[in-house]
């Protein structure tokens, strides 16, 4: 009886292990039914081979022969592209195909379109008036962002958050957010050779300098150090060489059995943003120092409280800018007793004769209306004079003055301004007012995140963006004043990054040059480390 009731239940695993087997059969056979491939293309036997083209550059206009396979039989039927533009087919071969550069292009991917099927070949160099400088000094760049720069000693003082150039950092010298280069980009590695602690340059980052008339020079960012010395709150003053001004200062001694414990190494420049963040500084005509951002407080130390190891500061209450006397004291009557910002403050310049426009994503500012841009006057004051209306209806992330132009360009993400639509760029005159000439272009694929007018009022122009007035370009513009592209300034290939400044220059070739400079990865399809040169010949 028991193995009976052990076969009655092998048998009914048995008929329930059949079951769900013909049902999976069921399904099997429904499934080799159906054509995994129903409604898929029939191969067409093209391939577009990576072979460099002949030639492999050239201007709009030249006649390029790509090494592809199977097109016989099909021309007519299928469309070839260089960087999504398309390109007139002017020969097919077994081996070849012959095209015409189309007139307005960037370097990037061939391709051939047949049926819905793309077949993708090598990159093609489209020529123009812009071409990296090969001949600059920087080919690593620095490991990480350049946010601002000065000219220094026949060369640009670069700062930033990097922590490296060129690869040269090693166990007794840094670069740590400050390097030298010289014209050629060469980078200069005696500049601030003191060490102390094994540290050089600043604990933290710089994203401002300016120099004052004796030569020295003021750093602003988020640090609290600098070559091993601490009591600085975010700004400091800094020789010509690059080493800290500073000086020995009598501290509270908990242990008098060391006397050496009441004596400190202090920075001259004694005052600052303690635990925030100075977006810009500048050192206005008369030497003093205007700093701007999210600021609430200003502190000074206190020495007379604080020990060698521990310092204590004196607040002052301040609403988003401050102004200091050259050894960091505040001048109270700057913006007194104002609310400032209601929101943040994400860039700034200063006029030639002292006055401060600061823009971000505010909507108001002491009290009164502003749409993420204000002047203020040299007593801090909101200057209702400035003629920018209602502003931006959004933030504003950018601005960049040209002196010699006389143009201001703002960029960020809004859609209008002063009530006029402007898509996130928009060309003002000094007093404010929107300049009517610069139309921006319709764009798409992302947006612009940096503008700048150069001396001869062209347009820097670079972001995210995939296609510019129709045209497939690579996130990277030079346009004319009126916004328009120019084909022969507007060739190159892929740009990834973000630029924060531009330095109008000349090549080793004496041929004009712009050095861009950033959060840079790649420029016309090329690897650079935050910094490059480009020719940009006439």
């Amino acid at each position: 009886m028991k193995h009976y009731k052990v076969k009655m239940k092998l048998k009914n695993i048995l008929i329930i292990l059949g079951v769900i087997l013909s049902f999976y059969s069921c399904n099997k056979e429904e499934n080799i039914l159906e054509d995994p491939y129903a409604g898929g293309k029939e191969p067409f036997g093209i391939k577009l081979f990576n072979d460099l083209p002949d030639p492999p550059s050239g201007p709009p206009g030249t006649e390029v022969t790509f090494h592809s396979e199977g097109l016989v039989g099909w021309n007519g039927q299928f469309d070839f592209f260089i960087n999504n533009e398309l390109a007139e087919v002017l020969n097919v071969t077994d081996s070849t195909v012959t095209v015409k550069v189309p007139d307005k292009v960037s370097s990037g991917e061939s391709s051939i379109i047949m049926d819905g099927q793309v077949f993708f070949g090598p990159r093609f160099q489209v020529e123009g008036n812009v071409v990296v400088d090969p001949n600059f000094g920087l080919v690593e760049g620095t490991q990480g962002p350049i946010y601002d720069y000065i000219e220094h000693s026949n060369g640009y003082l670069l700062v930033g958050s990097f922590n490296d150039i060129e690869n040269l950092n090693d166990w007794w010298r840094g670069f740590n957010g400050m390097a030298l280069i010289n014209s050629g980009g060469q980078v200069v590695e005696d500049f601030n050779n003191e060490m102390r602690d094994m540290q050089v340059g600043p604990m933290g980052y710089i994203l401002s300098v300016s120099r004052l008339s004796n030569g020295e020079m003021i750093i602003s960012g988020s640090f609290n150090e600098y070559n091993g010395i601490s009591g600085m709150s975010g700004i400091t003053r800094i020789n010509e060489d690059g080493t800290i001004d500073s000086e020995e200062v009598r501290v509270r001694n908990p242990t008098p059995e060391n006397p050496e414990n009441g004596i400190t190494e202090a920075p001259v420049f004694n005052g600052g943003a303690p635990d925030q963040v100075i977006v810009k500084s500048f050192v206005t005509p008369d030497d003093h120092i205007i700093a701007v951002g999210d600021l609430s407080a200003y502190g000074k130390v206190d020495y007379s409280r604080s020990t060698a190891y521990s310092l204590s500061y004196n607040y002052t209450d301040i609403n988003t800018v401050m102004k200091l006397n050259q050894d960091g004291d505040l001048e109270e009557s700057y913006h007194a007793d104002a609310a400032g910002a209601n929101g943040s403050v994400l860039d700034a310049y200063m006029e030639d004769d002292g006055k401060v426009v600061l823009v971000g994503d505010f909507t108001n500012f002491d009290g009164e209306a502003a749409g993420g841009i204000v002047r203020l006057n040299h007593n801090g004051d909101y200057d209702q004079n400035f003629k920018v209306g209602s502003g931006a209806d959004g933030s504003i992330n950018s601005v960049e003055y040209n002196r010699v132009a006389e143009r201001v360009v703002i960029t960020g993400n809004f859609n209008n301004f002063n009530g006029e639509p402007h898509n996130g760029v928009v060309v003002l005159k000094e007093n404010g007012e929107i300049d009517e000439e610069f139309e921006l272009r319709e764009y798409s694929g992302g947006r612009p995140n940096f503008a700048a007018a150069l001396d001869n009022g062209r347009i820097v122009l670079s972001g995210n963006f995939e296609n510019y007035d129709g045209i497939t370009r690579g996130g990277f513009l030079i346009l004319e004043s009126n916004g328009e592209v120019q084909q022969y300034f507007n060739m190159a290939g892929q740009f990834r990054g973000e630029i924060s400044k531009v330095i109008e220059t000349t090549s080793a070739l004496d041929r004009p040059a712009l050095i861009l400079m950033g959060s840079i990865s790649r420029f016309d399809d090329q690897s650079v480390g935050n910094i490059v040169q480009i020719e940009v010949q006439e």
